[in-house]
């Protein structure tokens, strides 16, 4: 939160376990013929030092989103969720299936929860009246 709470900043940020040289040693621990030599070891080691150097950790520069109130400055909650990618008919579907073959593809949709800075005064509050039951008769005569 920025600027006061008028501002969002939202980033993306790489998990700790990409940046890992040996990550993809160990995945291939019990595969015949890798070794220190292998050029897919050599050239995954380099990648991963190139972007962690590069890029801080942090892909991007962040976003800056300007909000419609101000908000305070701790984030309520935020979650991830990921959708499949939908088609517009069953046979695009088909199609994008055996192009994906056992593969999904996925949107993420970000949802934070902000709470606002304005807090409500006695002359603010809003005022919510329940009618259950009326004694009027809408067939009337009068």
């Amino acid at each position: 939160i920025k600027k006061g709470g008028m501002v969002l900043s939202v980033a993306t940020q790489l998990p700790a376990k990409f940046l890992e040289v040996n990550r993809n040693a160990r995945a291939n621990q019990n595969v015949a013929g890798y070794n220190d030599l292998t050029a897919e070891r050599n050239s995954f080691d380099t990648l991963v030092t190139l972007i962690d150097s590069l890029y801080d950790k942090v892909v991007g520069d962040p976003q800056d989103i300007v909000l419609p109130f101000k908000v305070e400055d701790e984030i309520v909650s935020w979650k991830v969720s990921y959708e499949t990618n939908s088609t517009r008919s069953e046979e695009e579907g088909q199609s994008l299936r055996r192009l994906l073959d056992r593969n999904q593809q996925f949107f993420a949709i970000l949802k934070i929860e902000l709470k606002s800075a304005f807090k409500p005064t006695a002359k603010h509050r809003a005022a919510i009246n329940v009618v259950v039951d009326s004694d009027v008769s809408e067939d009337s005569d009068d």
